[in-house]
């Protein structure tokens, strides 16, 4: 992936119909979503930057919470790891003051000598799209919480108005952008356990995980040269594993000691953090 960083759509939270979601349960939905979207970013593709909008933990999304409330340990609504993710994200990073080279004027984005202004149009008119145009300026990758259909696109139209010294037009152009997983293009990889491979049952080395945890083990495997086989690692169980494909997408998998992975592979995931 080209990006550097992520740049949020705050109109996926201000609600562009000016009105309430009326089930909290589709907030937390959405941020379990981004949850699982920030940490497949940073581990695939070590993008850890999450430019957020100052206005996220105070917004009201439902009549009764603010989203400081979904991200507390008292609401119960994220387990400990999202919840985390989520709030060191949205601490540590915040737009557009810390964009650099940004500035923002009352709606306008001055990038270089041009000023531009981003519009969200859909039935009911315009709406101003600060993190959309920022994230277009810089060539960025807008994420936003699918809290209404619109946000399932993997590329969201906006209209950009500009101005610059010598000249100024209008144009409608296409933002990159993210709100679930399918949108990261990961690999495609099904694990089907294998019989020889049970740890009861089995004759050959075992296998000791089961969904979810092997998908997610087998989606982080890294390849070597032209090896049929892939390799990964647990952190929980401390063991790394070895895949094999017996289909096109359709894997299988067993325990193999450290010693016999091969040392690129090793590298590659201490280097994606997957491995000690």
């Amino acid at each position: 992936m080209p990006w550097q960083q992520m740049i949020f759509n705050e109109l996926c939270v201000s609600s562009i119909k000016q009105t309430k979601f009326s089930d909290p349960n589709t907030i937390a939905a959405a941020l379990r979503q981004l949850a699982e979207v920030l940490r497949l970013m940073s581990r695939h593709f070590g993008i850890n930057v999450l430019r957020v909008h100052p206005d996220f933990k105070t917004y009201m999304p439902t009549e009764q919470y603010p989203f400081s409330y979904f991200l507390s340990a008292e609401a119960g609504i994220l387990d400990e790891d999202a919840r985390t993710l989520i709030k060191s994200r949205i601490d540590n990073s915040r737009y557009l003051e810390d964009l650099g080279q940004i500035i923002e004027q009352s709606g306008i984005l001055v990038h270089g000598q041009r000023s531009s202004l981003f519009e969200y149009v859909d039935s009911i008119g315009g709406h101003l799209a600060q993190g959309l145009g920022a994230a277009f300026l810089l060539n960025e990758v807008a994420v936003s919480l699918i809290t209404e259909e619109c946000w399932l696109q993997e590329a969201i139209s906006v209209e950009h108005v500009w101005e610059s010294p010598d000249k100024s037009g209008s144009e409608t152009v296409s933002v990159n952008h993210i709100s679930q997983i399918a949108h990261l293009k990961l690999p495609i990889r099904i694990y089907e356990a294998s019989a020889k491979h049970d740890p009861k049952t089995g004759w050959g080395s075992p296998m000791d995980l089961v969904s979810p945890e092997v998908d997610q083990v087998l989606i982080d495997a890294v390849s070597v040269d032209e090896s049929k086989q892939i390799y990964s690692y647990s952190v929980r169980t401390k063991n790394y594993y070895v895949f094999l494909a017996h289909t096109f997408d359709h894997y299988h998998g067993f325990i193999e000691v450290e010693q016999k992975i091969p040392t690129p592979a090793k590298r590659q995931l201490r280097k994606k953090g997957l491995s000690p």
